[in-house]
């Protein structure tokens, strides 16, 4: 059996092939700033609807 440090995709992820095809955050689909703004807002007016009715 060897013994030496295991240099496979288990024990060194970074060299998963996922990790390869030139993804990263930068490239990948996300959510604008002006949607996560409007979640935000909206999230917010729904909570204060909802305190109105409840109380």
């Amino acid at each position: 059996m060897d013994t030496r440090a295991n240099s496979t995709i288990g024990s060194n992820p970074a060299n998963a092939p996922v990790h390869r095809q030139g993804q990263d955050v930068d490239t990948v689909d996300q959510l604008s700033s002006v949607v996560l703004l409007g979640l935000a807002l909206v999230g917010g007016a729904a909570a204060i609807l909802l305190h109105w009715l409840i109380h």
